[in-house]
């Protein structure tokens, strides 16, 4: 059975870090006012450039000369919003191939939305 590997978002040389790993006994993170997530529309910006190298996605933002890797199941969460697609409709697949409970998938996929719209790798505003 696979297992999800928790997630990082980060640049490439240090100019962001974004690491998005619980510790055993560490607060949740997943704060159900943002629920809505769930049910808005999303996708990847099409102008990003990425290809996966070693099980890890490399991505080129060409506007802004930035690389980023995204690890684990952070890739097949990468893959699913290349077409547009709902946080949702991401949730029921990964549901169907990864051996996780659906409250801990929620709040990574809330972590990792929320750390590839910060840094600018999502269509839209």
């Amino acid at each position: 059975m696979r297992h999800i590997v928790k997630n990082r978002l980060y640049l490439i040389w240090g100019l962001i870090r974004m690491v998005s790993m619980r510790q055993p006994g560490q607060k949740n993170r997943y704060n159900p006012s943002l629920e809505i997530l769930f049910d808005s529309p999303v996708q990847a910006r099409p102008d990003l450039l990425w290809r996966e190298v070693e099980g890890e996605t490399v991505l080129l933002d060409p506007q802004r000369g930035h690389y980023y890797g995204i690890e684990g199941c952070g890739t097949r969460v990468w893959q699913l919003l290349q077409e547009e697609t709902t946080l949702g409709d991401v949730l029921l697949c990964l549901l169907e191939e990864y051996d996780v409970e659906e409250r801990e998938l929620r709040q990574d996929l809330v972590e990792i939305y929320q750390g590839l719209r910060k840094s600018g790798l999502l269509k839209g505003r």
